[in-house]
């Protein structure tokens, strides 16, 4: 049986170890308590070490001798500690007291390793205060329920709107907390549960909906309820989605009101009036007139709002598809390079490659302008000449037509800090614009220019220096009364055009602390003008680049993303090159890896991490602890969501270089380079 003991106490995982009650000195260990304990002694050299010697205590000091003292034994006690190191860990703690030599106390402890088990726990406690905060901050009141309408979820909005707390709401079901009715027949409402489970899609409410609260108010709602679905499509339950817009409906109905008695009014009056009366009669036409115009004017500002709601809710998705997108483009851009890298350029395939890889940047350009076009897409500026751009884009964008470019650009021109890619995309919808309002052909004039703006100018600009773009064509022009609309989400004259290109291009302008207007008349020819500050610094002269010279063969590299599909082709691409890659997966393990290698002599050349991390530390927050740890840290941004902060000032956090994603290969490597020879 003792044969059989020493081996149980040998294998096993959980660590068994006794120790001197009143001191705390170590008189037995195994294995298991020395791995659990990772302070780098073996069961042997642990005998005659008191427990403070080889962990950090984290808890109240004490408190296991205390509850021994009290109880005699101890079941089940979850306990947290830091090893030497510094590393968090929790045990599953049991020990109880045994009378030793001269019958002195001995504790004997097992302890089972559950760092796993809690570090889960608390990640799914921080994922569901994500949640908690997020709905939190939605301005619409949100339920959610299973499938047999028991309410699951409530927000703060909805708890206020229906008068039932969360603990009250949570387990009841849908129809006693959400009842609503026909506001005209005063019937009850099918129950919008079983009305999504039956149809298995988004639905809306019906009109004069009011929800009865549980003070018995009514209040007028909009709604949609949605199923909630399972990663096999399986419904597992419902969500509704609804606002209080008892304001609006009275604002509404007062309108209809007051329009139903003027009505009236005018039909009294125009029975009093006699024909005869012609001058009276032409006053009403005059004033019937004018009110048609003051409601078409309202019907238009209420469409507005309406637009701007959706435009909101438009901006919020699109920022968080084109990041997921990128990260999409990223992994697909990896493996192709990985591929081209596999063929030989005068194989058919090699050429597949390459376009495939034109397609997936086409992709990019697409993102892009979904992010600038929801309110995002922070410039990533760079001091330059737009001469050259501006050239570019116009040639791109009227390659193959019946246009010819007429190009007045001033030698001498500025500089100004600009989004290459973002300017590049303005002038090209411009030209484009042109080219559209030419059908038959003709020239598109293109000019640049300083300007020096005066307290008096009449634009929405302060004074100063300023580089002006103007591209002019001679097409149909713009009628007056729509001028002021052009930059308007959605406005287009043409058919079939989305009314994004110049709503899009103002976005851009503005972010740029500059302006865009127009000046057109119908029949004459439009001209559209572009202001953007200048700067009176000069870019700093390019050396020239050979990409043979460029190595960074044997640099030892540290990556950091949290998705597979753009992790792995970067690893492997790197290796590729001659590189010494290690992995992470969030920030937290970066951290560990690079204070890890640091110490042990062989510090990372430069470290690539992603900015958002789902569920964990991003790149930014990374960055803080390691800059603590080697403030000389080279370090490259890189993220698919291109209006975070980081991006447009990455040097502000510490950063040496940005990586938009996706990226090419060539583009990663001159980057690298640059970083790693500190340009």
């Amino acid at each position: 049986m003792d044969d059989l003991y020493s081996r149980l106490l040998k294998f096993t995982k959980d660590g068994i170890y006794r120790y001197t009650f009143d001191d705390g000195v170590i008189i037995f260990a195994n294995q298991g308590i020395a791995d659990i304990l990772e302070c780098g002694m073996t069961p042997e050299e642990l005998v005659g070490k008191r427990l403070s010697e080889v962990m950090v205590y984290t808890q109240k000091s004490g408190i296991i001798r205390r509850l021994l003292e009290k109880h005699n034994e101890i079941h089940n006690f979850e306990y947290h500690f830091k090893t030497l190191a510094g590393k968090d860990k929790w045990v599953l703690h049991d020990s109880f007291i045994l009378k030793g030599p001269n019958a002195k106390p001995i504790a004997e402890a097992i302890v089972k390793d559950i760092t796993e088990r809690k570090t889960d726990e608390i990640k799914l406690f921080e994922e569901k205060e994500r949640l908690r905060i997020t709905l939190s901050s939605i301005g619409d009141a949100v339920i959610a329920t299973d499938t047999n309408g028991i309410i699951t979820l409530i927000n703060s909005v909805a708890q206020s709107l229906t008068g039932y707390g969360h603990d009250e709401a949570i387990g009841r079901p849908l129809k006693e907390v959400f009842h609503i009715i026909n506001q005209n027949s005063r019937l009850l409402c099918e129950n919008p549960v079983e009305k999504v489970l039956k149809s298995g899609t988004v639905i809306g409410l019906a009109n004069h909906t009011a929800l009865i609260t549980r003070n018995h108010d009514e209040r007028i709602i909009a709604d949609s309820g949605a199923p909630i679905r399972d990663r096999e499509g399986k419904i597992i339950g419902v969500i509704l989605v609804f606002r209080d817009v008892t304001e609006q409906h009275n604002m509404e109905s007062a309108l209809h009101e007051h329009e139903r008695k003027d009505k009236i009014e005018l039909e009294s009056m125009v029975t009093e009036r006699t024909r005869s009366l012609e001058e009276t009669n032409a006053l009403l036409q005059d004033e019937i007139r004018e009110r048609l115009k003051a409601e078409n004017e309202l019907r238009k500002k209420e469409e507005e709002i309406i637009r701007a709601s959706k435009l909101e809710s438009l901006g919020t998705l699109a920022g968080g598809i084109a990041h997921d997108f990128n990260n999409v483009l990223a992994g697909i851009l990896g493996n192709i390079h990985l591929a081209k890298k596999l063929a030989s350029p005068e194989e058919k395939l090699y050429d597949i490659l390459i376009r495939a890889e034109n397609v997936a940047f086409k992709a990019r350009n697409l993102t892009e302008q979904l992010i600038t076009f929801s309110r995002g897409g922070e410039p990533i500026k760079n001091l330059m000449q737009i001469n050259d751009l501006v050239r570019e884009a116009a040639k791109f964008a009227l390659s193959g037509s019946n246009i010819t470019c007429k190009f007045d650009l001033d030698e001498n021109l500025r500089c100004a800090e600009i989004d290459e890619g973002q300017i590049m995309q303005v002038v090209t919808n411009l030209v484009i614009n042109a080219k559209q309002a030419m059908p038959e052909g003709g020239d598109v004039g293109i000019r640049t220019l300083n300007v020096k703006l005066d307290a008096q100018n009449d634009l929405p600009l302060a004074p100063g220096e300023y580089i002006r773009i103007s591209v002019t064509d001679g097409g149909h022009g713009i009628a007056s009364d729509i001028i002021e609309r052009i930059f308007d989400p959605y406005f287009s004259t043409r058919p079939g055009g989305s009314g994004l290109g110049l709503s899009t291009s103002y976005s851009i302008i503005k972010n740029h602390n500059g302006h865009i207007n127009a000046e057109s008349k119908a029949g004459s020819g439009s001209s559209f003008f572009i202001y953007l500050p200048a700067s009176a610094t000069k870019p700093a002269a390019a050396g020239p680049v050979n990409d043979k010279k460029l190595t960074i063969k044997n640099k030892n590299i540290l990556i950091m993303d949290d998705d597979e599909t753009v992790l792995m082709p970067l690893y492997e691409l790197l290796t590729s090159m001659g590189c010494s890659v290690k992995v992470s997966r969030n920030g937290g393990e970066a951290v560990d890896l690079y204070k890890e290698y640091r110490q042990s002599g062989r510090p990372f050349d430069v470290i690539i991490m992603d900015l958002i991390v789902k569920g964990g530390i991003g790149g930014r927050e990374a960055m803080e602890k390691i800059i603590k740890i080697d403030p000389g840290v080279r370090a490259i941004a890189s993220s698919g969501y291109s209006n975070d902060p980081v991006l447009s000032d990455y040097s502000k956090y510490g950063f040496s270089a940005v990586l938009p994603k996706p990226y090419q290969d060539a583009e990663l490597y001159k980057t690298l380079h640059r970083v790693m020879n500190g340009k």
